[in-house]
């Protein structure tokens, strides 16, 4: 028989050597029990970044070193596209003038002790399956030589700082709930799943302008630019945690494999070959690195596998 308590389990495991039942009046005694106790472990106890402070939101002062290495970060991490999305405002269809520097006004740090906790065992499940870490897997060798932009904070799981542009009316809800696989846009390159970049300008090309709403990718619209002459306000982009695992370097696009169609779009990565396992991300690799991109897109489909931790408010500037 097996009894449990939250610390412990009593197993019945044997016997020693056989002799009559307890039924017999005589001979020798019945065999006796071997009780082993196995103790488990109790649940950890949650472990917070020591940055973190008790309120559930800080706006960061701009001495604040995370503040400092934010504005930093964003500002190295800037590109050429050539489109018509992330522009300044002001000059298109005129001018097409992209942005070579963000101004940050505010930077807010997301301390959800919730969402934190779903992240972290996400993390840990991702470790499990993968035998305590990633380190060994190919995805992970090439990054050595052919890093991100952004902070590797963890090898052993690929958890990195990505940048995640969006509506500014998404951002409140990622605050709230936590990014959301389930309804995300199954019409990118590689499906259903919650995009990210390690260029701040690529995310930048995802943000539409807060007045018209136009002036970036991912609208339901035909016209993307921006041609507002009078918008000062700012920006919102976010700087996550994102857990990438076994990461999939796509560097041939197919996109029945990695899109799908219309009534069976893809939902997860593909599976490790060989086996039912399925990879535990996407990574859209760019020219540079031998792949079909100007830059690089890093897509999961786990929506635990993200914790939005910064929210920056910018304005995008041609200095």
């Amino acid at each position: 028989s097996t009894q449990s308590t939250w610390g412990k389990v009593r197993r019945v495991v044997g016997a020693t050597k056989a002799g009559p039942g307890p039924s017999s009046s005589k001979g020798p005694p019945p065999p006796l029990v071997k009780v082993v106790t196995k103790i488990i472990k109790a649940e950890p106890q949650l472990e917070i970044p020591d940055y973190w402070s008790a309120s559930p939101m800080e706006v960061l002062s701009t001495t604040d070193p995370a503040f400092k290495r934010i504005v930093k970060l964003m500002n190295t991490t800037i590109g050429v596209h050539g489109s018509s999305c992330g522009l300044v405002p002001g000059y298109y269809p005129k001018k097409v003038v992209e942005p070579n520097h963000f101004e940050i006004t505010k930077i807010i740090r997301v301390q959800n002790t919730m969402k934190w906790k779903q992240y972290i065992n996400c993390k840990q499940e991702i470790l499990e399956a993968n035998k305590g870490s990633v380190e060994g897997t190919p995805s992970s060798k090439k990054l050595k030589s052919k890093s991100f932009a952004t902070r590797l904070l963890d090898p052993k799981s690929n958890e990195y700082e990505l940048f995640h542009g969006t509506l500014e009316a998404n951002v409140g809800k990622i605050l709230e709930a936590g990014f959301d696989d389930r309804i995300s846009s199954v019409t990118g390159m590689f499906g259903g799943g919650i995009y990210f970049a390690d260029y701040s300008s690529k995310s930048n090309q995802y943000i539409p302008c807060p007045k018209c709403k136009k002036g970036a990718y991912g609208l339901n619209t035909t016209v993307t630019y921006c041609s507002c002459k009078s918008y000062t306000g700012d920006y919102v982009m976010i700087l996550a945690r994102v857990i990438l695992g076994n990461i999939h370097i796509v560097t041939h696009y197919d996109e029945s494999k990695y899109k799908g169609t219309t009534t069976h779009p893809v939902r997860r990565p593909p599976l490790i070959e060989g086996t039912l396992q399925t990879y535990d991300s996407v990574l859209g690799e760019s020219t540079k690195y031998g792949g079909m991109l100007n830059y690089r897109e890093m897509v999961v489909y786990d929506r635990r596998q993200a914790y939005p931790e910064y929210v920056i408010h910018f304005k995008r500037q041609k200095i």
